[in-house]
């Protein structure tokens, strides 16, 4: 039995390896069907498919031992590969930086100095951008 440290290694073993994880009590709490299922997508578009029109359907009547074994069986191993996971971009920092920028060009102003005023002084820089 290989030892389970994080449910990246559930993932890991579903992907790639060809040997199955004996899932015990204890690692049943570090497993978690939808984190599961959406690093699967990002390994390969593959398996987007395979899992929308199984797993995403009927995934309620699997318990997390079941998920695991149909998932096994259900996702073709592929050569082990990094698996980038896709991260929304943070529309305030993205905001605040555009405002500093215009800010900054309007005063004659570095960002670097724009962004001291505001934090020293507690100005928000939105209300003038």
């Amino acid at each position: 039995m290989k030892p389970v440290n994080s449910f990246f290694d559930f993932v890991n073993n579903i992907a790639f390896d060809r040997d199955r994880i004996d899932i015990n009590v204890s690692d049943d709490k570090l497993y978690s069907a939808f984190i599961t299922n959406r690093y699967l997508t990002f390994a390969s578009k593959s398996f987007v498919p395979l899992i929308n029109n199984s797993v995403n359907m009927y995934g309620h009547v699997f318990s997390a031992h079941d998920h695991y074994n149909f998932m096994f069986n259900l996702i073709p191993k592929t050569k082990r590969r990094f698996i980038r996971y896709v991260k929304k971009n943070k529309k305030e920092n993205t905001e605040k930086n555009n405002a500093i920028e215009l800010v900054a060009k309007n005063l004659e102003l570095s960002k670097r100095e724009v962004e001291l005023y505001s934090e020293k002084f507690k100005v928000n820089i939105k209300k003038y951008g």
